[in-house]
C-alpha cells in the first residue's frame, strides 16, 4: 500500500456499517452512504484468483463498490498462541491499492481445520458413528478430520483467534473500509456439521458431555422422565451417551423419526444443533465485540431449500441466529441440480428470504452459476455465451424481486472473463437504480417449520428424495407456474405481514405442538387458502396422531404404513408428474395419507404397490370460509398449483410453464430457456418499460405484454401504474 493512500485512509472518518431497508429492499449504509445489495465475492486470498485485478476493475468501473474476500485461519495462526499477520497485511495492502473506493466483507475460514491444531488435540477430533467412503477422506461432507462443535478447547482457541484477527484489523488503517466479517467454519464453510452426508457425526466423548448438559435441562434434572422418554429403566443423566448409527438408522417406513419411539435420536439431534448454535454464536460475539459494534458479523447459513441431509446438515436452530444481536447477516447459494440450475429453471435460493425483512436482517443470495467458460462438471449448466449472462440476469432479477442483497462469486475461477459477461455487470446498477419499489408483490407464503427437521430422516439413509421432494420440487413448480411467493420461518406467524396472504403453502408441517397450533389458527380466516402437503401434523409429543391431522388442516385423514407412487392421478384423468418415465426414478412414496373425510372434495389418488387407489388428495371448504387443501404425495406441478392459486384470488403473472417470473411492486421478470411467443400479466393497467436485455418503452398503458423472446434471456420489465 502506497504512503500516500495510507495518509488518506488515516485521514477518513470510522465508518458504521448498518442494514437499512428503503422502498422495501435492502442496502447497506456504511458510514452514512447508502450502497446498492450487489457484491462480487473474490474468493479467499484474491492474489490466488484467475485474472482478478480485471475483475475488480470491471466492477468498479460498473460502480459496484462492495466486494467480499477472506483468508484462511491456517495463513496467519502459525502455533499455539503464534500469529503471523505478514500475509495478512499484504493481502489488505493489495486490495485496498487494487480498489482504494471499494468497500469490503472481510470472510475468516477455519472450515478446512488446522492442520498443526488437529495434530496437536487429536482427542478434540468428531468422532463418527459409522464410516461412510462415498466421499474422499479430504472432502468436509465425508469422515472429514476436524474439531468436533462441542470441543471446549476448540471453541476457546478458535473464537481467541477470531478476536485476535479482528483486533488486528481494528487496529489498523484497513478498518476504515471493511464493513463486515464472516466468521466460515463447517462443511464448505458452510456451517454444515462434518460428516453429514452419512458418516454421521458427532460420537466424540465433548459432544457426549453436551448431550448430558442438554438432557438435564432437557428434562429439568428428573431422571425418571429420562428414562420413561427414552424408554431405558438404567439410562442416568451419568451414563448417557449419542445413539449408535443403526439406532438413528431407525425410522418410521424409512422417511420419518416418530418422536416417542425415536426419542433418543431425535433429543442427540437437538444436541448436535445446540452444539452449532453455541460455536456460531460464539465467534459471531467475539468478531462483534472485537470491533466494537462498527462492523456487520454473519455466516453461510440459514438454508431451508435445497437440503438433502435434514437435521444432521441442516441449520434448524436458524430461529436463534436471526432473532441474534450477534448475526447480521446469512449468505446461501442457490439448490443445486439441473431441476434448479439449467437455463429456463428457476435458480431457487435456499433462504426463508421474507424472514429477513421481519428481523431487519441482511439476506446475501450467492449467485455461483458456472458460465461457458468454467470446466464441465455436474454443476454447469451454461454452455454458450448467450446462456451465461441468461443466467446471470436471473440471479439479478430473483434478487431484486425478494428485496435483498447478492454477490457473483467464481470460486476464484476465470468464469468471468469474456466482453459479453463483463458488460453485463454494466447493467446491474442501471437495473437496481430503475426499481421505485422493492416491496413484495407476493400473495403466497410458503411457510417452513425447522422444528419438523427434527423428524425428517436423512435422505441417504433411505436412497429417495423423501422430505428433499415435497420442499424444493413444489417451490420450482411455484415459480414456474408464474406465481410469486414469500418464505418465512413457522416462528414468524405472529408477526402481522403474515396476515396478509390469501394462500399459505406449508410443504413439512409433520410435527405439531398446542403451541404451533395455537400460531396457525390464528392464520385461519375468512378467505384464506392453505395448502398443506405430506403428513401434516401428524407427529406430536405424544407420537403418531391422525386427529392431530385434523387439528392442524381440518381435514380427516389416516396415515398406512405403505409405499404408493410418487406422483397423483387426479379425478379429471389427467397425473401430476414431472417425470418422463416415473417408474424409473426408484423410489416409492411411504408412509401414505389417506383422505377419509366425507365433507372433503377429492381430487387425486395414488396407486400402492398392490394396485389399489387410495385418495390422497382432496379440497375441503371449512365452515370458517377457509379452504384447505392437503396432498400426501410430494409431487405438485405447476398446472395445480396455478388452478389452486386462482381459486384463492391470486395473480397469476404468465400462463407459460416454460420459465419463471421474478416480480416485485415495480418489476415483472421472465427467464427462460425457450424462444417463443409469450404474455405477462400485470395486475392492472401499467406502463411497461424493459431494461434488460435491451432498453425498450411501450406506449401504450395495458395490463398485459406480449413478447417475443429470440433466445434463451431474462427479460426484465419496470412496470408504473
Amino acid at each position: 500500500m502506497t504512503t500516500q493512500l495510507l495518509e488518506k485512509l488515516a485521514q477518513e472518518p470510522d465508518e458504521q456499517a448498518k442494514i437499512t431497508y428503503k422502498n422495501g429492499g435492502v442496502f447497506l449504509d456504511i458510514g452514512g452512504k447508502l450502497y446498492r445489495p450487489a457484491l462480487y465475492n473474490c474468493n479467499f486470498n484474491w492474489n490466488d484468483s484467475q485474472n482478478f485485478q480485471e475483475k475488480i476493475r470491471n466492477y468498479a468501473k460498473a460502480d459496484m463498490n462492495l466486494l467480499a474476500f477472506g483468508i484462511r485461519a491456517e495463513n496467519f495462526w502459525t502455533g499455539p498462541e503464534k500469529y503471523d499477520y505478514e500475509a495478512l497485511d499484504k493481502l489488505l495492502a493489495d486490495a485496498f491499492t487494487l480498489a482504494p473506493n471499494a468497500r469490503f466483507l472481510f470472510a475468516i475460514g477455519f472450515w478446512q481445520g488446522i492442520k498443526w491444531w488437529n495434530e496437536l488435540h487429536p482427542e478434540e477430533m468428531i468422532q463418527y458413528a459409522r464410516i461412510d467412503d462415498m466421499f474422499p477422506v479430504t472432502d468436509n461432507i465425508g469422515t472429514y478430520t476436524a474439531p468436533s462443535y462441542a470441543s471446549e478447547l476448540w471453541l476457546k482457541e478458535t473464537s481467541e483467534t477470531v478476536r485476535k484477527l479482528v483486533e488486528h484489523i481494528e487496529n489498523s488503517p484497513y478498518r476504515k473500509h471493511i464493513f463486515a466479517y464472516r466468521i466460515d467454519v463447517g462443511v464448505y464453510c458452510e456451517w454444515h456439521y462434518y460428516g453429514m452426508a452419512g458418516s454421521m457425526p458427532d460420537i466424540s466423548p465433548h459432544m457426549g458431555k453436551l448431550f448430558r448438559a442438554y438432557l438435564r435441562e432437557k428434562y429439568n434434572g428428573d431422571v425418571s422422565l429420562l428414562r420413561k422418554a427414552w424408554r431405558q429403566p438404567e439410562v442416568t443423566f451419568e451414563n448417557a451417551v449419542p445413539p449408535p448409527a443403526e439406532v438413528r438408522l431407525q425410522y418410521l417406513d424409512g422417511t420419518l423419526r416418530d418422536p416417542v419411539e425415536h426419542a433418543w435420536s431425535i433429543d442427540f439431534l437437538h444436541a448436535i444443533q445446540r452444539s452449532l448454535k453455541n460455536a456460531l454464536l460464539l465467534m459471531n460475539r467475539t468478531a462483534k465485540e472485537a470491533c466494537h459494534g462498527r462492523a456487520l458479523v454473519g455466516n453461510y447459513c440459514g438454508y431451508f431449500f435445497g437440503m438433502g441431509y435434514t437435521a444432521e446438515g441442516w441449520h434448524i436452530v436458524n430461529d436463534d441466529f436471526i432473532r441474534s444481536p450477534y448475526v447480521d447477516f446469512q449468505v446461501s447459494p442457490c439448490c443445486y441440480s439441473n431441476m434448479f440450475r439449467n437455463i429456463g429453471n428457476s435458480m431457487l435460493a435456499r433462504s426463508l428470504a421474507a424472514t429477513y425483512r421481519l428481523h431487519n436482517k441482511l439476506c446475501i443470495f450467492e449467485a455461483d452459476g458456472r458460465t461457458h467458460l468454467a470446466p464441465e462438471d455436474g454443476n454447469k449448466h451454461s454452455n454458450t455465451v448467450q446462456e451465461s449472462v441468461a443466467m446471470l440476469s436471473r440471479d439479478l432479477a430473483q434478487a431484486i424481486s425478494k428485496g435483498c442483497a447478492y454477490w457473483n462469486y467464481d470460486f476464484g475461477r476465470d468464469w468471468y472473463n469474456c466482453p459479453e459477461i463483463l458488460q453485463f455487470f454494466h447493467s446491474i446498477a442501471p437495473v437496481i437504480d430503475a426499481v421505485k419499489d422493492f416491496g413484495s408483490s407476493a400473495e403466497i407464503a410458503v411457510v417452513a417449520d425447522w422444528e419438523s427437521a427434527y423428524c425428517h430422516a436423512v435422505q441417504a439413509a433411505y436412497g429417495g428424495p423423501g422430505a428433499y421432494m415435497g420442499i424444493n420440487y413444489v417451490a420450482n413448480e411455484l415459480k414456474h407456474a408464474g406465481l410469486q411467493f414469500d418464505a418465512y420461518s413457522f416462528a414468524d406467524l405472529d408477526n402481522p405481514a403474515l396476515q396478509n396472504y390469501k394462500l399459505y403453502l406449508f410443504p413439512q408441517l409433520v410435527y405439531m405442538t398446542p403451541e404451533k397450533l395455537s400460531l396457525l389458527n390464528s392464520l385461519k380466516k375468512a378467505g384464506k387458502s392453505f395448502l398443506f402437503l405430506g403428513t401434516p401434523g401428524w407427529l406430536t409429543q405424544n407420537g403418531q396422531d391422525a386427529e392431530s391431522i385434523f387439528r392442524t388442516t381440518g381435514i380427516h385423514a389416516e396415515v398406512l404404513h405403505a409405499k404408493s407412487s410418487v406422483t397423483t392421478t387426479l379425478f379429471d384423468g389427467s397425473v401430476m408428474d414431472y417425470f418422463e418415465k416415473p417408474s424409473e426414478i426408484g423410489w416409492r412414496h411411504s408412509p401414505v395419507l389417506k383422505i377419509t373425510d366425507h365433507q372433503a372434495t377429492l381430487l387425486g389418488t395414488v396407486e400402492l404397490e398392490d394396485g389399489t387407489a387410495v385418495p390422497t388428495y382432496a379440497r375441503k371448504e371449512n365452515p370458517d370460509s377457509t379452504v384447505t387443501y392437503v396432498n400426501g404425495a410430494p409431487v405438485m406441478t405447476s398446472q395445480e398449483l396455478r388452478k389452486i392459486a386462482r381459486l384463492s384470488g391470486v395473480h397469476c403473472y404468465c400462463d407459460s410453464d416454460k420459465g419463471v417470473v421474478y416480480a416485485n411492486n415495480s418489476m415483472i421478470s421472465f427467464h427462460t430457456g425457450t424462444p417463443g411467443e409469450y404474455m405477462l400479466h400485470a395486475r392492472t393497467p401499467v406502463k411497461w418499460t424493459m431494461v434488460f436485455p435491451e432498453k425498450k418503452s411501450y406506449p401504450k398503458t395495458q395490463a398485459d405484454l406480449f413478447f417475443h423472446a429470440r433466445q434463451p434471456d431474462t427479460y426484465i420489465f419496470m412496470i408504473e401504474s
